[in-house]
């Protein structure tokens, strides 16, 4: 960064600002309700994050431990690991692999290392345009904008904002509705899908025990980056490693309630090394760029936790400064309380200095922090290394006078009381007013102060000594880093009900519609389902399905009289007749009860993008699959190349937070139970 970025000055621009500020206000107001509900529903959220906290304590401890253990790990899985200690050397590793490779066009899932490393640029300056498939993200790009929020990239634009971009950008119509822009959108970016030769992600986690990547979407642009492209590139901060498969769980849960209030998100993809043979799908190539640019710095310091955080956006959510100003005004990729400690600490004080002091100190991000990092600490311990302990000396040397104290206090009530002070200053106050700008002093209550009612108050029989609390412990404070016990002790287990009996009513609520149906009837339901969907062309891999079901579903689909596409011999799709088809149907499985998810491992020819592609899925399998939650899932069988949970139909909130189904995966999915 060429000059400092001054914070105080963007924030002033920002407030005056007053659509910005209410489209951040909107639609942060719409994920903060979101988690209360999801916490709400669940009251073991604390103990999962404690246990939280304790797991990433544990992998800070020895980054490098667990680094050379995945990356061990993604090697072994044919994947090919680089060690990148600076965003320069990131850079380099990415264009070096796109030239070698060829790559005339990437497609890019929505990934903050690779917006902190500046990946983007550096590509295009090779001649490699990246498209940016995330819907906000998308946005954004077409603005020449950098993202306002980790979670909604396009916060702060409205509606209008957006319908006018596209209308100038990409030709749409300038009244479209919200899921009228999501359709322009869809339409825009499908052909760059199929044709990219590069995909780029980043990881929500990275298991050191597998070498398995970790991607958590809603839109299903994830998915579509990791499996059309023939060579997968991920750009991964160290500090999104985790220890195990069994960790995973736990954290997604921890992940999805504090980012949207889900109780997963649409898309789980798990990737361990590029495809295999037999798969038919996914890439021939995957690359790993582990990225540290300061981490290992960090995780030696008073200060690491900062490395533990999920990125999920609840703290920008609950944060007054951020919702007043959004995520500019921040002028870092990483906006909010988090990026106001995560800025200074790997850029320097120096080209952030005012980051520090961006923050009320009200706790309130700590409050709902998913790993209870302590930011409102980490807020103050950088304000006394930039300007050193003067104020808060002068404080500490009159709150220890209490005369002194007391004396203050009477002055500036009789002073307030007197109207001699407004309560809201003019513009010559500087400082204040600026303060004051989103604010208003409260009037002192009629009465005696807190002292005087304190001194001549009756006093209260003597209370039974409480029984004292832990603290949660500091680093270093000879408690062993990640002490907290195993994830099942702290993840919630199946409730009453058989699993599809509790799969019925979790996937209902996500948005699948789930049906039972005999086997025997099968055929002829197929029949006239795809007859009343209208659907001309179905997407019908053939592996995987029960001999009998199989030739029912042929002998359907023949009456039908729609085309059907299937993978090759080889496994292989005609992704141009892919990409037309109507309506998906697919074997499924397994299922989650906990979580109402289908489960599609890749692998002897399912063709799993049947269930991506179109915009209507059905998904078809035994009412006995499932399983009660995702550690009894992860933990049946080895992973396969990729393993896909699908939660509900492809999704968005990225405009206004309007929730929009239908975004580049389907927008309506159903699974019928035989």
């Amino acid at each position: 960064m060429s000059r400092p970025h001054r914070f105080r000055a963007a924030a002033a621009h920002a407030l005056a600002d007053g659509a910005l500020r209410a489209a951040v206000r909107k639609t942060t107001a719409v994920l903060e309700a979101r988690r209360a509900a999801a916490v709400a529903a669940w009251p073991g959220f604390d103990a999962l994050r404690a246990w939280g906290r304790d797991r990433k304590l544990a992998v800070s401890a020895d980054l490098e431990g667990h680094a050379a253990r995945f990356a061990e790990r993604v090697e072994a899985a044919g994947g090919t690991v680089h060690r990148a200690r600076d965003a320069a050397e990131a850079r380099r590793i990415a264009v070096d692999l796109a030239r070698t490779r060829g790559v005339a066009h990437a497609v890019k899932a929505k990934s903050m290392t690779a917006e902190e490393v500046g990946l983007n640029g550096a590509l295009e300056a090779a001649g490699v345009p990246v498209t940016e498939t995330d819907l906000g993200e998308f946005i954004i790009q077409l603005a020449g904008e950098r993202p306002s929020h980790i979670l909604a990239p396009a916060i702060h634009r409205s509606r209008a904002q957006v319908g006018a971009l596209f209308a100038g950008a990409l030709g749409a119509r300038a009244d479209l509705d919200v899921k009228g822009l999501v359709e322009v959108a869809r339409r825009e970016l499908r052909q760059r899908f199929l044709s990219a030769g590069l995909g780029i992600t980043g990881a929500n986690f990275a298991v050191a025990e597998t070498g398995t990547l970790v991607l958590v979407t809603n839109e299903g642009n994830g998915r579509m980056v990791t499996s059309l492209p023939r060579v997968h590139l991920a750009v991964v901060g160290i500090d999104k490693l985790i220890p195990g498969l069994g960790d995973l769980p736990g954290f997604l849960a921890l992940l999805t309630r504090s980012a949207s209030g889900q109780v997963i998100s649409s898309y789980v993809s798990l990737t361990t090394g590029p495809r295999r043979p037999g798969d038919g799908e996914g890439p021939s190539e995957l690359h790993v760029i582990l990225v540290d640019n300061g981490r290992t710095a960090l995780a030696g310091g008073p200060l690491r936790e900062v490395l533990h955080c999920l990125h999920c956006g609840s703290c920008l959510n609950h944060c007054p400064v951020y919702r007043a100003v959004g995520g500019h005004a921040y002028g870092s990729v990483y906006p909010g309380p988090m990026g106001s400690v995560l800025s200074p600490l790997l850029w320097g004080a120096d080209a952030f200095p005012d980051l520090p002091h961006a923050c009320t100190l009200c706790g309130r991000c700590a409050e709902v922090c998913p790993v209870r990092i302590p930011l409102p600490a980490y807020h103050r311990r950088l304000r006394e290394r930039r300007s050193g302990s003067r104020v808060a000396g002068a404080a500490a040397a009159a709150a220890a006078r209490p005369a002194l104290y007391r004396a203050g206090l009477a002055g500036l009530r009789a002073l307030l009381r007197s109207g001699a002070a407004p309560l809201v200053p003019e513009p010559d106050t500087g400082a204040v007013r600026a303060w004051t700008r989103c604010r208003r002093l409260p009037e002192p209550e009629p009465g005696p102060g807190f002292r005087e009612w304190w001194a001549g108050r009756s006093p209260a029989p003597p209370a039974e000594p409480a029984r004292a609390v832990e603290p949660a412990p500091e680093p270093g404070d000879g408690r062993p880093a990640g002490a907290g016990g195993d994830a099942p002790a702290v993840r919630p287990r199946g409730g009453a009900g058989s699993p599809v009996a509790r799969y019925e009513a979790s996937a209902a609520s996500a948005g699948t519609e789930v049906a039972r149906v005999a086997p025997e009837a099968f055929g002829g339901l197929l029949e006239a389902f795809v007859r009343d969907l209208g659907a001309r062309t179905v997407a019908a891999p053939r592996a995987g399905w029960p001999a009998e079901l199989a030739v029912a579903a042929r002998a359907a689909l023949e009456r039908a009289g729609c085309r059907v596409v299937a993978p090759g011999p080889d496994g292989a799709w005609d992704r141009d007749a892919l990409a037309s088809a109507d309506l998906g149907v697919t074997w499924c499985p397994a299922f989650v009860a906990e979580t109402g998810s289908l489960a599609f491992p890749s692998g002897s020819g399912l063709g799993t993008l049947a269930s991506l592609l179109p915009p209507v899925h059905l998904a078809v399998g035994w009412a006995d699959a499932g399983v009660d939650d995702l550690a009894a899932l992860l933990g049946k069988a080895a992973l396969p190349a990729r393993l896909v949970l699908v939660t509900g139909p492809s999704r968005t909130g990225d405009i206004e937070g309007t929730l929009t189904a239908g975004v580049h995966g389907p927008g309506r999915v159903v699974h019928w139970l035989l």
